[in-house]
């Protein structure tokens, strides 16, 4: 009874029990001088593992840690050992260079990883369930070390200790990689020149725009690890350039475990605040709508509408819901939930199924005030009851936006392996993800062509994406023995996004002096603005578009080893994708007829009432119905390929050589029809084919046991995408800006070279490496978008597909990981690092009548510059302190990527009247819109409580800079703050400020519940 008293007090401490005759003794863990004690966990969840085996390999001597898993040896002989770690149904561990003291005590703790991966088991009866082992910096390390091409990555050990929220905000963490809009740039080619993989299948695209996938879908609880292909090897696609992203997702396995993750977050000026939101739908909640949004049933097509008369515009109109009045709620905290169901099932006597259920919620409101600016700054003073005031404004507009974000996330991962006597194994996978945007946006705005007037503009935004990825995979082996695999998949992946009834509201008032520019006065009424406007931008609008894309894939891998260890690889993957896009954008505007003026004039009341049935009047005296634009464009493109490989290992493996080439067959198919205004467009088909050869040589040279150098050779293409290609404008929502594609856009192609160094330090935990790249690229009819003046658009601005003729690439990249046990200190051997960089230069050619859209740009000068979404730098840098003993993690990481050209400008010059050097002064020029270069710093503590329970408390963005675009008047890449002083123009010297905003930090506290 006292013992079992005892033991319980002691429990969990660094305190023993123990009993000679009939004495009790109680003594501390860190042991006597010349004694070795250490305590022994899962590397996974931190758990104590009881009665795990530790032997010292040079004494034969042994012992078993204690229910709590700590270990001790009284005394051992001075000297360096060997520690063997074991315990049933983990992989045994061996720890080398373990030096004892004799005038000291010693300390040695361990991990072990559950051994319960099912690609290599045979089944041979019932087996004992493990944990859950998810993929360990070691297992990433030594994977970037026997891969036969160029890899980075990041391991869910690292994604677990960090504030990572989804793949977006991971991804950036990988040598090389910045994360821009929740795309990958990688090695400062942005996201139309990278492929990413989910699983083992292309993702499909997320955007109406490009072939990007989103990573903001992918919730980081869901991953087990991330790592990016960056030099071309014969199995992989051709068509990318920066590098090949493939996003594992955790897996099936031998466990049966219900992991359960509640989180809660705060972020200032968000949580416990008021948000601005209107009347949505009963299922907004789950983040989709219910259909309160949609076209009503029984409304006419364009061309019914485009015959219609007064009468049946008005009737028209009156279908359509009346919700325009934006309202304040309430939100207190973020809220998010994960739940993991791991479970395995005999099948017959040799097979075994496992599964893995996952779902995921999350629900987050985000309230920014955003300050944009068109053109540069003018400041002009004017009196207020006898005092001189200043306002400034852009020479295009300027506005102070308040903006709220509620958004919801669903996602569901369902997978299936199906393991078989001869190991060959058969995997099921679906992946589910539901993501809602309620955007809600009321700014004021002072536009320069009527400074004495005030709008404000409104707009009431849905956005829904819906993305389902379902693979059925397959690893066989010929000849037994594991050899000779035979790999085979066929995917299916379909994605659905939908903008139901953007609306936009755009009111007006004389510019009251008294309180200010952008704000909001009671007394002060706005009267709604009631006409056209500019041709591809009226008022009082409301925008329909619907984006179905669906992908079916598959491929086989064959290897079949040759005589000296050589292998001969044959595949061939094969993709059918189509894609269906609709748009349809209508118009409140005032009747034919003797309008009534005093309808306009809401003052304080509910614009609700404003646009009510009664307005919609058939003797033109009040509201109807325009269709102003539509479009749709139906595309598809087949991609087949093949390729053959070697891997040729010399003089007993010291030079790997892994050559081959890959041939691939495209074609591009496309119809598009629509109407501009009061015009209908004929329809207009594209269909391009094209067929290319791309070899590639990858090179290893295992210099020592330690240490690799590398080299790589390949050619790479990049094609142009569904939207770059439809010639026809579309309004982009979120951008505010017109875009224009251009249907006789060429594949660009690359021709790319790497070398790299790479050392494995010899260490316990095998997570070490060091290395250093450089590469080079040459690239040909580059794809980009140029953001240009259209005197005949009433923003100015307008973005469309072009192609550079020419481009280089140079890049250095630096990689350490590096555990800080050459230090003494006990404190500081619990300590790691892991640093990054990558400096990056690009040199693009654009010849000086690449975008002439005959809009009045002036664009007569050849013109050299960094790629669009390059940055010259990327740093990241990373402390883990990991206490294995007392189940404590702290993380402390830190990112930061430099200023880059988010959307180019014209050629000539930056343009409103500023000079450059080489260029000219043009008033219809466009700068450069520049991203500046942002540092974010993040913490993170992770604390096991005990065995079914761990706390994590994180902050993300501690420094809290602001995200800025600036129009880079000067041309020189960096930001230049405006000055006091003026130019010829009276305009002010410097670049002005085109967006910025604060997001603020973020705080979460999320409590890790594990049974098994």
């Amino acid at each position: 009874m006292v013992e079992d008293v005892l033991k319980a007090l002691l429990r969990g401490s660094s305190l023993v029990l123990k009993k000679r005759q009939n004495y009790y003794f109680i003594s501390s863990r860190n042991g006597v001088p010349g004694g070795l004690n250490g305590r022994i966990t899962d590397i996974e969840t931190t758990d104590p593992l009881g009665n795990a085996s530790v032997i010292v390999k040079e004494l034969g001597k042994g012992t078993m840690s204690d229910e709590n898993g700590f270990y001790y040896f009284d005394s051992l002989p001075p000297g360096k050992y060997t520690l063997e770690l074991s315990f049933a149904g983990y992989k045994k561990t061996m720890a080398s260079g373990i030096e004892i003291k004799q005038d000291a005590p010693n300390q040695y703790d361990g991990t072990l990883q559950a051994e319960n991966q099912l690609q290599h088991v045979t089944v041979t009866g019932s087996r004992r369930f493990g944990r859950v082992s998810n993929t360990t910096d070691a297992q990433l390390v030594n994977e970037i070390r026997t891969s036969r091409n160029i890899v980075s990555g990041i391991s869910n050990e690292q994604i677990q200790k960090s504030t990572d929220r989804d793949a977006g905000e991971i991804a950036r963490r990988i040598t090389g990689v910045s994360v821009a809009d929740n795309f990958a740039i990688i090695r400062g080619l942005n996201r139309r020149y990278n492929i990413t993989f989910l699983n083992d299948l292309i993702a499909p695209a997320t955007e109406q725009d490009s072939r990007a996938f989103s990573l903001d879908l992918i919730n980081s609880s869901l991953i087990d690890k991330m790592v990016v292909y960056k030099s071309p090897v014969p199995e992989l696609p051709g068509d990318f350039v920066g590098g090949a992203m493939k996003i594992s997702t955790k897996n099936s396995m031998l466990v049966r475990q219900l992991d359960i993750q509640v989180s809660g977050s705060y972020r200032p000026n968000s949580s416990f605040s008021d948000f601005y939101t209107y009347k949505g739908g009963k299922t907004d909640w789950l983040g989709y709508d219910d259909g309160t949004r949609k076209l009503p049933s029984g409304f006419p097509d364009i061309l019914k509408l485009s015959l219609a008369g007064i009468k049946e515009r008005t009737q028209y109109g009156k279908m359509l819901s009346n919700v325009w009045q934006y309202v304040s709620a309430h939100h207190d905290l973020d809220k998010r939930l994960v739940v993991n169901y791991y479970d395995s099932w005999k099948l017959g006597k040799y097979s075994r199924i496992s599964n893995l259920t996952s779902v995921t919620y999350t629900h987050t409101v985000t309230t920014n005030e955003i300050e944009r600016q068109f053109g540069p700054s003018t400041v002009i003073a004017y009196e207020v009851n006898g005092k001189m005031q200043e306002r400034k404004y852009g020479l295009r507009t300027s506005s102070i936006d308040i903006q709220s974000q509620n958004s919801t996330r669903v996602g569901i991962l369902q997978n299936f392996s199906l393991t078989l006597k001869d190991s060959s194994r058969i995997d099921f996978r679906n992946f589910f993800n539901q993501l809602g945007n309620d955007i809600t946006n009321v700014g004021i705005l002072t536009d320069a062509e009527i400074l004495d007037t005030d709008q404000k503009e409104v707009r009431l935004y849905y956005r829904q994406r819906r993305l389902y990825t379902g693979q059925l995979s397959g690893t066989h082996y010929l000849f037994g023995k594991r050899k000779d695999p035979l790999k085979w998949s066929l995917g299916y992946a379909n994605t659905n996004q939908q903008e139901p009834d953007m609306r936009t509201l755009n009111y007006r008032r004389t510019w009251d002096k008294t309180i200010g520019p952008f704000q909001d006065n009671p007394a002060s009424p706005w009267n709604l603005t009631l006409f056209e406007g500019g041709q591809y931008f009226p008022y009082n609008r409301r925008l329909f578009t619907n984006t179905i894309e669906s992908g079916y894939t598959g491929s086989v891998d064959y290897e079949h080893k040759l005589p000296n260890n050589f292998v001969l690889k044959l595949g061939s993957y094969n993709e059918f994708k189509n894609r269906d896009f609709s748009s349809r954008e209508f118009e409140v505007v005032k009747g034919a007829g003797y309008f009534d003026q005093r309808i306009t004039s809401i003052g304080s009341g509910n614009i609700n009432d404003l646009y009510h049935q009664d307005n919609y009047k058939v003797d033109g005296s009040g509201f109807e119905l325009q269709e102003f634009s539509g479009t749709r464009y139906t595309a598809s493109n087949q991609w087949n390929s093949g390729y053959i490989g070697l891997v040729a290992p010399l003089f007993k493996e010291k030079l790997n050589i892994y050559g081959g080439t890959r041939y691939d067959y495209y074609r591009f198919r496309m119809a598009a029809t629509g109407r501009e205004g009061t015009s209908i467009v004929f329809p207009i088909e594209v269909d391009n084919r094209d067929n290319y050869i791309l070899p590639s040589i990858n090179v290893a040279w295992n210099v020592s046991s330690g240490m690799v150098l590398r080299a790589a050779f390949a050619r790479s293409i990049n094609r142009p995408e569904f939207r770059e290609i439809a010639p026809f404008y579309y309004f982009n929502n979120i951008t505010q800006i017109l875009e224009l594609g251009n249907p006789k856009l060429k594949t660009a192609t690359f021709t790319n070279y790497d070398l790299r160094w790479e050392w494995y330090p010899q260490s316990n935990k095998q997570n070490e490496m060091l290395s250093a790249g450089f590469f080079y690229k040459k690239g040909k009819n580059l794809i980009e978008s140029f953001t240009l003046n259209d005197q005949n658009s009433q923003s100015g601005n307008i973005l469309m597909f072009n192609n550079s003729k020419e481009a280089d690439f140079y890049g250095v990249e630096l990689e350490i990981r590096k555990n800080l046990d050459l230090f003494q200190s006990r404190f500081l051997r619990r300590f790691s690092v892991v640093l990054n960089g990558s400096y990056i230069k690009t040199d693009v050619f654009t010849p000086g009548d690449a975008t002439d859209l005959s809009m009045g740009n002036s664009n007569r000068k050849d013109r050299r510059r960094p790629l669009q979404g390059q940055s010259p730098w990327l740093v990241n840098a990373i402390l883990n302190y990991d206490n294995v003993r007392w189940g404590s993690r702290v993380s402390l990481s830190y990112n930061y990527s430099a200023d880059r050209i988010s959307s180019v400008g014209n050629n000539d010059i930056a343009g409103d009247g500023i000079d450059i050097p080489g260029g000219g002064d043009n008033e219809n020029g466009f700068p450069d819109i520049m991203e500046k270069g942002r540092g974010v710093l993040d913490f993170s503590i992770l604390q096991r409580i005990n065995r079914w329970l761990q706390i994590k408390a994180s902050v993300q963005d501690l420094l809290n800079n602001p995200v800025l675009f600036y129009e880079d008047r000067n041309r020189n890449y960096q930001y230049d703050a405006e000055t006091r002083e003026k130019d010829v123009n009276g305009r002010l010297k410097g670049d002005n400020i085109f967006l910025r905003f604060k997001p603020n930090s973020y705080y979460t506290i999320s409590f890790n519940f594990s049974f098994y």
